[in-house]
């Protein structure tokens, strides 16, 4: 009787252990595949990793900036380049007026002769400010006469005319040695205004060039 039953009990048994090693196979193949991925998703992984490391810069590479490409090259001062502008004109016109060996000649002597200019940045004028002073002699070589003169112009302003620059004003003194009685102040103005010596020529001039 004991023999029966424990006959009757080992198929069921053997079934049973089956069934589970079974389903674990297939639960082990599964999990396998969703770890292992497709050679589809590898290719667009690689695709984008790729594209990332496109996109980063190296560590010495620095992509400039608008600002540092705008300063790469220095830019040009307007002020300065008028500046510039004005010391030129200035010369030329002093170079070109106030030639000393045009001026000098046998009856007369070049005491002083030189020039300042300045560039007035609120109405856009070079002034110029001439200084000329010579004496003129006789044949004997005597000196007869000092003349002091002094021009400001406006370097970058013309005269109604169009052929020279615009005068602001002018300065004229000159002095006799042999007839003191004959000296005189020939002319001072400046932008219209009366002067009566070289004081009050300078004061009025310097708002223009500077002391």
């Amino acid at each position: 009787m004991e023999k029966t039953q424990k006959g009757f009990i080992a198929p069921p048994l053997l079934i049973l252990l089956a069934l589970l090693v079974i389903g674990g196979g297939m639960y082990f193949n599964k999990s396998k595949k969703s770890e292992v991925p497709s050679a589809t998703e590898t290719t667009t992984q690689q695709s984008d990793q790729v594209k990332r490391q496109t996109n980063i810069q190296a560590p010495n590479e620095v992509s400039p900036t608008a600002h540092q490409v705008e300063t790469s090259v220095p830019a040009k001062t307007p002020l300065l380049s008028l500046q510039n502008q004005c010391d030129r004109v200035a010369k030329k016109y002093f170079d070109t007026g106030w030639n000393r060996t045009t001026l000098a000649s046998q009856y007369l002597e070049i005491v002083n002769l030189n020039y300042k200019n300045h560039y007035n940045q609120n109405n856009n004028s070079c002034y110029v400010l001439v200084a000329y002073t010579f004496n003129t002699k006789w044949d004997s070589g005597i000196i007869a006469f000092s003349n002091i003169n002094y021009t400001i112009i406006d370097a970058f302003q013309k005269d109604p005319t169009g052929k020279d620059y615009l005068t602001i004003g002018n300065y004229s003194q000159h002095i006799s040695y042999l007839d003191k009685d004959n000296s005189g102040l020939d002319n001072c103005n400046v932008s219209g205004k009366r002067c009566y010596s070289l004081d009050s020529f300078m004061s009025l001039v310097n708002p223009y060039v500077g002391n």
